[in-house]
């Protein structure tokens, strides 16, 4: 398991100003939110922050432990991070603090392994997911999803229920969704509509039934 330790410091402080004096000493504001503890606040460096997440394959899914000044530790996922949109530098960050022995949902990229037949035939490979949200403990968390799809052919559809998670994680899904399929290119068109609808249907699904959604990394707006 790839863990990484970052050195942050408490901060007493809260509110734009506080925000901008940190900024000022090279560092950027942080949360350490918690569903066991109440939330904490922290000054981090974020060359340090941007190193430790962009230079493991695990990206935001790398373990994280913030030793704070006070000597105490906390074991975190960075959850999102403020970026400025014009000089792209880090303004604050949001962790949530876990524990190494309790499972928790994760987003991880898929991998397509193999050559289609059907694109050997003249199809196109239409992929409606990109991403998965897997269960599992911390330290099981996977890099990637490796799915061959070396033998589908033709108008065949790869669905979730067709892949097979690593040891130790669960795909959990309350419909069987698409995750690709190989059309005609003529077809293209029509397939991407009908995945359109087919991922609103299962987003509606798994908030129903209080499964993790997937959702795309934000840049919100913070103090």
């Amino acid at each position: 398991m790839e863990q990484v330790t970052i050195q942050a410091e408490a901060r007493n402080k809260t509110g734009k100003g506080s925000a901008r004096a940190v900024r000022r000493t090279g560092k950027i504001p942080a949360v350490v939110y918690s569903h066991f503890a109440e939330p904490v606040s922290l000054a981090v460096d974020p060359l340090e922050l941007r190193k430790a997440v962009t230079g493991s394959a695990l990206g935001f899914n790398t373990v994280l432990t913030i030793d704070l000044d006070s000597g105490a530790k906390k074991t975190v996922l960075l959850k999102d991070w403020q970026v400025d949109p014009i000089d792209r530098k880090l303004l604050h960050a949001d962790f949530l603090e876990i524990r190494m022995d309790e499972k928790l949902p994760a987003d991880v990229p898929i991998k397509l392994i193999g050559r289609p037949q059907g694109i050997v035939e003249g199809g196109v490979l239409n992929q409606i997911r990109r991403e998965l949200t897997v269960r599992c403990l911390p330290g099981k968390i996977p890099s990637e999803i490796e799915i061959d799809i070396g033998e589908l052919k033709m108008n065949e559809a790869l669905h979730i229920s067709d892949v097979t998670a690593p040891e130790g994680v669960e795909i959990p899904y309350t419909n069987d969704f698409t995750i690709l399929v190989i059309t005609p290119p003529e077809a293209e068109e029509e397939v991407e509509a009908e995945a359109e609808v087919e991922a609103a249907v299962e987003s509606a699904a798994e908030t129903e039934a209080g499964a993790p959604a997937t959702e795309e990394k934000s840049e919100p707006e913070k103090s």
